[in-house]
């Protein structure tokens, strides 16, 4: 298995979960990155992918960006916000490579890469916790409900 395999695998398994558990914004977020996987896919089968700036990988992962900033704008979930940062990285790594169109395919290529497993530890690791906080607050709702008084002061029965 090399590192595509892996984070194919990654990807399935992680944008599964984050849709199942995450929400609108998880929903959102998987949508996101699998577009933006497959419009690197797609930029890699262009002759000399990595020899200059690829528009295909380039515009996914420019709107990859613009969606989790639009998504840590609109939500009141952290994990957009770190997964926009990490991706900007990715999208200063593609104007990089337009200023300097002799930069080697290789570093080209890892440096707009080395982004998408941390997006992913990030989603995933994000919706957990903010699953964990939805159980904490609807924990606490309902301990209070137990303290609730009827309006003449007295204690409930039961």
């Amino acid at each position: 298995m090399d590192l595509s395999d892996a984070f194919n695998a990654a990807l399935i398994c992680i944008t599964i979960y984050v849709w199942l558990q995450g929400g609108w914004v998880g929903k959102a977020g998987a949508v996101l990155v699998i577009a933006a996987t497959v419009a690197t896919y797609v930029g890699m089968g262009l002759p000399h992918p990595f020899g200059g700036l690829n528009l295909a990988v380039f515009g996914g992962d420019l709107l990859l960006f613009a969606g989790f900033l639009y998504l840590a704008l609109a939500s009141r979930r952290w994990w957009p916000i770190w997964a926009a940062a990490l991706q900007f990285n990715g999208v200063c790594s593609h104007l990089v490579a337009w200023v300097a169109p002799k930069l080697v395919a290789d570093v080209y290529y890892n440096m707009t890469t080395a982004w998408g497993v941390p997006i992913l530890v990030v989603m995933a690791v994000g919706v957990a916790m903010d699953q964990r906080a939805a159980r904490t607050i609807a924990h606490r709702e309902s301990s209070h409900d137990c303290d609730v008084r009827p309006a003449g002061g007295a204690a409930a029965d039961g």
